[in-house]
Formats: C-alpha cells, structure tokens, sequence
C-alpha cells in the first residue's frame, strides 16, 4: 500500500469524511485518487425461467462479486491494522525519540519509560507509559505524589516521526500546556547525536496535523 492511501485511510479513520480527507492527500500527493472498488453481492435472483447460459454468467457473476468483496473486506483489514500502526498503536511507539534539543527517551516494550534524566532521579519513582488512540499518557508516580503527561500525537507513513503536542499536570496542582507542537523522531535517524529533530522538521511538514500549531 503506498504512503499517500496510508494517509488518506488515517485520515478516513480519523472522522474525516472522503471528500476532506482526499483534498488533504491531495495536498501532499497529487496524484493520488481514490479508485471505487466496493461491489456488492446479488441476492434473491430467481433463475428457475432463465436460459442455461444466462445462469450461467448469472453464477458467473455472483462469484466475481463475492470475490471482489472478500477482496475489499481484506483491503478495508489491512486499512484499519495499517492506521493502528501508524498512528494509535502502542507497538510502533516502543523505542527511543529525540527531540528538538537533542534530548531523548525510551518507551520500552514493558510499558515502562526511561530517559537520562529520570535514571538519575530517586529509585522510589516509578514511570510507565501506554497509547490510547491518537494520546500517549506517561505516568510518573512516587507514593501519594505523581505527575502525568499526557500528549497528543500523530506518526508519520514511514514512522520514523510523530507531530506531538503535550500538557502536564502534577499532584500538588500545577500544570503546563504546551502552545505549540513539536516533532519527535527515532534515534535511528540520527548519526551518532549528530542531529536533533530539527534538522526534519521540512522532510515531516507534510504529515503535520491540522490541530498542531
């Protein structure tokens, strides 16, 4: 499946309706369109007076079209798995992400969360993450204290970057709300620290969401 059907099916999948979510592709690739291929079966086709071989096409038919919607019952599958796992699935978020500074953290597979900063904090805190949809929430607790981010992301078609924006809230009443949204990528596309998420913020323009600012 090619990146722009990738994108138009998030966006399907999102609560965009076809019209929407076409333009968008289209802003992004041109040449994409959107080709109808949903056939539906024939039911209650009497063939007691009709010749042999109009039966015969009839069944003929009838199968192409159970074929063709089985075909489009799979493409729809692999639609839906192929926006889980680029946008809302907890696996795809397993790994570590830099950030804009050259910082980074870990979401392991666990559901636990490391970054230098926190390794070096007091062993008493404990931090797990978990993805629900389109939001990664990161839990840090420590006895009757914890603070949560919560953050709102959405990955690109190679997902290898997220467009994130995030607020905190802490138990002892103060919060934060980021006004922007910043990108995240793998560390497998930096050279050794060499770069920070800056430097593909121009090549991930294009899968940045309509609510990021």
């Amino acid at each position: 499946m090619s990146n722009a059907q990738n994108y138009y099916d998030s966006l399907l999948t999102q609560g965009y309706d076809p019209t929407s979510a076409l333009g968008y592709t289209q802003q992004y690739y041109p040449e994409f369109t959107v080709s109808n291929t949903a056939p539906s079966m024939l039911v209650g086709v009497p063939t007691d007076n009709l010749p042999s071989a109009q039966i015969q096409n009839d069944n003929s038919n009838k199968k192409m079209l159970i074929i063709g919607g089985s075909i489009g019952g799979v493409l729809l599958v692999i639609g839906v798995v192929t926006f889980l796992l680029l946008s809302g699935s907890p696996a795809t978020m397993v790994g570590t992400w830099v950030d804009s500074e050259g910082g980074s953290f870990t979401l392991n597979e666990d559901g636990t969360f490391s970054n230098a900063a926190f390794s070096a904090d007091e062993d008493n805190w404990t931090a797990s993450w978990d993805v629900n949809g389109d939001i990664l929430t990161i839990n840090f607790e420590e006895g009757d204290e914890w603070i949560t981010q919560t953050t709102r992301f959405f990955m690109s078609s190679d997902g290898d970057a997220v467009w994130t924006q995030t607020s905190v809230e802490a138990s002892d009443g103060s919060n934060y709300s980021s006004p922007v949204c910043s990108l995240l990528i793998r560390e497998s596309l930096t050279d050794k620290g060499t770069y920070t998420a800056l430097d593909f913020e121009s090549d991930y323009e294009k899968f940045k969401p309509d609510w990021c600012y």
